[in-house]
């Protein structure tokens, strides 16, 4: 087993959390997720924010478990980019940006990339979500970069995610979206 973890923060109130689910108002949850892992993260801010979610898809299957980190490698290497799937929404109709990508070799993702280099956020507040093995690497950096038009929030980072039980994801997501309320309003 691995070291005892320090406790978990006890999860937001009640009260905390409507107030969450009011202050994002319409929010996109743009989400990125070969795992599985950022997606649940984004369910999480999905059942506390009411959001709608959009993945961003690629035309290319990645191969799961052990396989995904020297496919991602070799993708990499030979600066080779998927393809996405669908289109890239209008963002007009939202009041803020949620935006989830894992953390591949301490940077962005390809498809993020991709998919930041044809999406406009118009002025809107965006809000990183992450999920790595380790530190953020440079995705922060690479995000302040590549997002177009949105201001960008103070971003969550979870960390191996597989070894956290439903309860404190929750309870870090949702104590994340209520510090997120106290930074101001997203909608000014």
């Amino acid at each position: 087993g691995s070291p005892e973890s320090p406790p978990s923060p006890p999860p937001p109130n009640p009260a905390d959390l409507k107030l969450v689910s009011e202050h994002f108002g319409d929010n996109l949850i743009v989400v990125y997720s070969v795992t599985g892992n950022t997606l649940n993260m984004a369910e999480t801010i999905q059942k506390m924010t009411g959001g709608e979610i959009l993945q961003i898809e690629t035309e290319e299957v990645y191969p799961l478990g052990k396989d995904l980190i020297p496919y991602a490698k070799q993708e990499r290497d030979e600066l080779r980019l998927p393809t996405l799937k669908g289109e890239t929404p209008d963002l007009g109709k939202y009041d803020c940006v949620f935006l989830g990508t894992p953390v591949w070799f301490h940077d962005v993702p390809p498809a993020v990339r991709l998919f930041l280099g044809e999406a406009d956020f118009l002025g809107k507040p965006v809000i990183p979500f992450l999920t790595a093995g380790g530190g953020p690497g440079d995705t922060l950096a690479t995000l302040t970069r590549l997002v177009k038009n949105g201001k960008l929030q103070r971003a969550k980072l979870l960390t191996r995610y597989s070894d956290r039980t439903p309860e404190e994801i929750d309870a870090e997501v949702g104590n994340w979206l209520v510090s997120l309320t106290a930074d101001g309003s997203p909608s000014h």
